[in-house]
């Protein structure tokens, strides 16, 4: 039994996009992508998940064996996937609770969260969020967990993100420049509305 070229060919145009879309990790050049382009990809979007943790995981066994404490190790790693993702997570925690916190109605919370600053209620839930990210990694008995407890997580959120690429209105979505994303307004509206995990764009990408 043979695999045809082609769709293995496919398969790896569609991993290469999902790592496009949701991480800073790239290999090739950059491609202009819109939603439709994108639903495609969907499947792959755990493993780029899986990618990322893997990398935390891998961050957090070199800390260890270079004797750091389990604080410093868990905060190392999730720095690491910080900085895999451009902070994709962080960003739209901060937007939604933002609008969540700030907002009256539906059209004031989505003007918040389209608002590129960062407001109380976005500092306090990145704190908290880091913290108890951090604070639950250190609080392990067995270092082997830290590998399933960071990839177990970055592999569901990334699933999650498939609602976005399929949004209507991700047609509007593009990647550009080093990998780093933007879009249009409204789709970025659409994935806080339609998805479970808050993981939005890097803020500095909303000025591009």
């Amino acid at each position: 039994m043979t695999i045809d070229e082609a769709w293995l060919r496919e398969r790896a145009d569609e991993l290469k996009a999902s790592l496009l879309f949701l991480t800073r990790l790239r290999y090739g050049s950059p491609a202009t992508q819109s939603g439709a382009a994108l639903a495609p990809a969907v499947w792959a979007f755990p493993i780029a998940g899986v990618i990322v943790g893997s990398i935390g995981a891998l961050v957090y066994r070199l800390a260890e064996r270079m004797g750091l404490p389990n604080w410093p190790a868990a905060a190392l790693a999730l720095a690491a996937t910080m900085a895999v993702t451009g902070c994709l997570h962080e960003d739209g925690l901060a937007d939604t609770v933002d609008g969540f916190g700030g907002g009256s109605s539906r059209e004031s919370k989505l003007d918040i969260m389209r608002d590129s600053r960062i407001g109380a209620y976005g500092v306090c839930a990145l704190v908290l969020s880091i913290l108890l990210r951090a604070s639950a990694l250190a609080s392990l008995s067995e270092s082997a967990l830290v590998v399933p407890a960071l990839i177990g997580p970055c592999r569901g959120a990334h699933s999650h993100a498939g609602v976005y690429a399929l949004h209507p209105a991700g047609a509007r979505r593009r990647v550009v420049g080093r990998g780093r994303p933007a879009c249009g307004r409204a789709h970025r509206a659409g994935r806080r509305t339609g998805g479970s995990h808050t993981g939005v764009l890097p803020r500095a990408a909303r000025r591009a």
